[in-house]
């Protein structure tokens, strides 16, 4: 692992003291561009501390064979709103470069903190496996998000028994310090995408689960929010799974409309995304 010294001060000091910003359409007051792939994290918003040049924190995308976009479902605005949420939010030193990688590229190692979405038919390799066994049990987290339903479990899980044969993962319950070590999130939760609540929002149905594209799946295995950790011999949580949710969709669509942002970016999406990095990088 890089030195994370600094982003750890940073994240240990500010705990109680960030406030969300009730600004209508987004937290800095409206839309964004969304930059072209190529180009994404390119066009700086800030500068890192020429002091701290190797102590940012770097928001690590890990590309995977999961899904037809090879995992970058909601990039690249998810990781440009939430960079900036993190360098606004809080004192950690942010780097506004975003980043992605090939699981087995030696540079993961560089990085406390990875991110993976859509691994609904995610099938490892071994070289994979080996690679993301290291680098959890060396220090690293990830956090995955949007997967739905039993289907993409039924390949989640044996995916990760490649990788830990011997490890079963432990759901987390609404008590677990996660959900409000940081902000208190007001209740387990579910976020589908924006245009999912938009559809549920004109049936006058008050339910928060994906529509679209898991029309095989029953309401009951898409209905319940599941959060599922592996956890190390230590009792250090290694890797957590954000299981029926979108949690990145509430960052990258936080201009999608205003009550989308208040139910979903502003309430749960981004405080639970920095509840998460917090305890990742502080156990």
């Amino acid at each position: 692992m890089s030195k994370p010294g600094a982003c750890l001060f940073a994240l240990i000091v500010l705990p109680l003291t960030l406030v969300l910003a009730q600004r209508q359409g987004g937290f800095g007051g409206g839309g964004y561009r969304a930059p072209k792939p190529e180009e994404a994290g390119l066009d700086r918003e800030w500068d890192v501390d020429p002091d701290l040049t190797e102590d940012h924190f770097t928001f690590l995308r890990l590309r995977h064979n999961g899904d037809n976009d090879m995992g970058f479902t909601d990039y690249p605005r998810a990781e440009r709103n939430f960079t900036r949420r993190l360098q606004e939010l809080t004192s950690m030193e942010v780097n506004p470069v975003y980043i992605n990688l090939e699981i087995t590229d030696p540079k993961l190692f560089q990085h406390p903190f990875a991110f993976m979405s859509d691994m609904r038919e995610v099938e490892f390799t071994e070289e994979e496996a080996e690679a993301l066994r290291k680098y959890l049990l060396g220090g690293g987290f990830i956090m995955a998000d949007d997967q739905w339903g039993d289907r993409a479990w039924e390949y989640v899980s044996p995916s990760m028994k490649l990788v830990f044969p011997d490890k079963e993962p432990v759901e987390l319950d609404f008590k677990h310090p996660i959900f409000s070590c940081v902000f208190k999130l007001p209740y387990m939760p579910q976020v589908p995408s924006h245009d999912s609540a938009e559809r549920w929002a004109m049936r006058g149905e008050d339910k928060h689960y994906e529509l679209k594209g898991f029309e095989w799946e029953d309401e009951e295995a898409m209905d319940t929010p599941r959060f599922r950790a592996w956890y190390d011999d230590n009792g250090r949580m290694m890797m957590l799974v954000c299981h029926n949710n979108d949690i990145a969709d509430g960052w990258e669509e936080e201009s999608a409309n205003p009550e989308f942002f208040k139910q979903y970016s502003e309430k749960l999406c981004f405080p639970l995304g920095i509840n998460i990095i917090f305890y990742a990088l502080t156990h």
